[in-house]
């Protein structure tokens, strides 16, 4: 049913064959796997992408591993890691604002003094925004580890982004790191996209019902 929006615009035959996957970045890291515009739900109904090991001996997870893909880059592990670097409460949504301000401050915006009364305040604004694209950069890192993963397990022709914390900033960052890391034998044809909210709409429901709302 709404899983089959994931491979609109195909033929039937590519339809029958189309693998998509779909990882939904909220407060955890829901996921869902798409064959033939049918969800996957495995032997126990236990498709947990959020729970692929992308950094081993990494940050604890509530589920008793560590290194998991969501206490990297869920919502909630990127404000975690945006207070430890101190930036405060913030939501990832707000990390993500201030790291895509530093992309138009310029690698060298450490150093600068712009000529404000508030200097020390304005230094200290883009420090922060530094840091941020620091932490959504250590996100996207384990977010394109766990895409090779996918990629080499079920070889999908698109994986798409969701959820709040998937700013088109950082499904950008995602798919160059993607790139970087990839292997070198033959080119990965996956897509790595971010959902609209028009198109994905059925199979955001679909992945959500799959995945016990993990990724809410």
């Amino acid at each position: 049913g709404g899983a089959a929006a994931m491979g609109g615009g195909l033929s039937a035959a590519e339809r029958a064959a189309h693998t998509a996957v779909l990882l939904v970045l909220g407060g955890g890291v829901g996921s869902s796997v798409a064959v033939g515009g049918v969800i996957h739900r495995g032997s126990r109904g236990m498709i947990e992408g959020g729970h692929m090991i992308v950094q081993p001996g990494g940050p604890p997870c509530g589920c008793g591993q560590r290194g998991c893909l969501e206490a990297l880059a869920s919502g909630t592990a990127i404000a975690a890691a945006a207070s430890k670097r101190g930036l405060g409460a913030l939501e990832a949504r707000q990390v993500a604002e201030l790291a895509s301000e530093a992309s138009t401050l310029g690698d060298g915006a450490r150093g600068w003094a712009p000529p404000l009364p508030d200097k020390e305040r304005r230094r200290l604004e883009v420090l922060h925004c530094h840091e941020a694209r620091g932490v959504m950069g250590d996100a996207a890192d384990a977010l394109a580890t766990a895409c090779i993963n996918v990629c080499r397990v079920l070889d999908p022709h698109v994986i798409v982004l969701a959820g709040g914390v998937a700013t088109p900033e950082l499904v950008a960052a995602v798919d160059a790191k993607f790139k970087a890391l990839a292997w070198t034998i033959l080119p990965d044809a996956v897509h790595i996209r971010r959902a609209s909210a028009g198109a994905d709409a059925g199979v955001l429901g679909a992945a959500a019902a799959a995945a016990g709302a993990a990724g809410g």
